[in-house]
């Protein structure tokens, strides 16, 4: 493939962000489906919206978070590895990830936590990222772990093994999302050293090899979905067995997670490189628009929908085959309209532009 058929670099960054970020709101939506956000006793359960639910998480985080490395690796290759730096990956990242985390978080929990709780369990909440912004601290975890790998020059081939291994058992109770950040760490670290090494996949990009990796991505999900299902539901592991049992059955359901996500991240990368070259996705001005904006989105959506189905009493008026589409399309209008108008003031521009 000569270098005219590539894709300028960064154009599918922002196309799988926009991508990812519909795929987030649509989660939020249907996630009273799948228990992940509570539901009603006894309400209508729908095994669709339970496939919807669980189909658009399947690998949007670890897509996200892998976008994330594969930026960070851009900028180390075009700037130098000097911008890892105390300043630039821990400060820098502090302030794009943490502030906004903190500032958000104390809405959060002022809207929708318990205000009686202890101070500091308050404190920790917050701090540990009060709902949906569990991610922010995680991310910032992901960009420390490069910094400490760069600087004691640790090779590929040693840490990616390692990261498997934190993936399986990213089971571990630890503080601040590091458990998180453990899972995450393997999808940040190989799109930082896909872009920093400037690893030449064109050749992939290709209808055939767009194809091949959505069936298979089809497969792998529904086939280790159930697989992790089952493992969850079996005895195997529970109570009555000991330490080891335990750990191996959560280690084999971290192992179907990460099959199935991966599929996910490659078929993604795959094909949307492969629709750009194709022509049959093009880079409008409206488009980088709408993904400036995402970050915003990410914010505001689950307030949306939380309020919307817990305080404003959705869920008890409206129908459950229509609450959780009407509920994304409410979510995905309001929240790139208060990202819009955040990113208009200063201190939003501070926070989330």
């Amino acid at each position: 493939m000569t270098n005219s058929l590539k894709p300028r670099y960064l154009d599918d960054v922002s196309v799988i962000r926009v991508i990812l970020i519909i795929l987030l709101v649509l989660y939020h939506s249907f996630a009273i489906f799948n228990g992940a956000w509570d539901a009603p006793d006894g309400y209508c359960q729908i095994p669709a919206y339970w496939w919807i639910a669980s189909a658009s998480y399947s690998f949007m985080l670890e897509m996200f978070v892998f976008i994330s490395g594969y930026l960070f690796g851009y900028q180390v290759r075009t700037k130098g590895e000097t911008i890892i730096s105390f300043k630039n990956t821990i400060l820098k990242k502090a302030k794009r990830l943490l502030l906004p985390c903190f500032f958000f978080g104390i809405i959060y929990y002022l809207i929708f936590y318990d205000l009686k709780a202890p101070v500091f369990d308050i404190v920790y909440t917050i701090v540990n990222g009060a709902g949906h912004l569990w991610f922010l601290p995680m991310l910032f975890w992901c960009f420390v772990a490069i910094f400490v790998i760069e600087k004691l020059k640790i090779k590929p081939f040693i840490v990616f093994p390692l990261l498997v291994v934190c993936s399986l058992i990213s089971f571990l109770p630890l503080p601040f999302r590091m458990t998180s950040a453990m899972y995450y760490l393997l999808f940040f670290y190989t799109g930082y050293i896909l872009k920093k090494k400037d690893i030449d996949l064109s050749r992939f990009f290709e209808g055939k090899y767009a194809v091949f990796s959505i069936f298979a991505y089809i497969i792998l999900f529904v086939s280790f979905t159930l697989i992790r299902e089952q493992i969850a539901n079996s005895a195997w592991g529970g109570e009555d067995s000991g330490l080891l049992y335990k750990v191996l059955k959560m280690s084999a359901q971290k192992a179907s997670v990460l099959i199935y996500s991966w599929s996910g991240v490659i078929m993604t990368y795959i094909t949307v490189n492969w629709l750009l070259i194709k022509n049959k996705i093009k880079i409008s001005q409206s488009l980088m628009k709408v993904s400036a904006l995402c970050f915003g989105v990410y914010i505001y959506q689950q307030f949306i929908l939380k309020l919307l189905y817990y305080d404003f009493g959705f869920m008890e008026s409206v129908s459950p085959y229509i609450l959780p589409w009407m509920g994304f399309v409410v979510a995905i209008i309001l929240s790139v309209s208060f990202s819009y108008l955040t990113v208009k003031t200063k201190f939003g521009r501070f926070l989330i532009g």
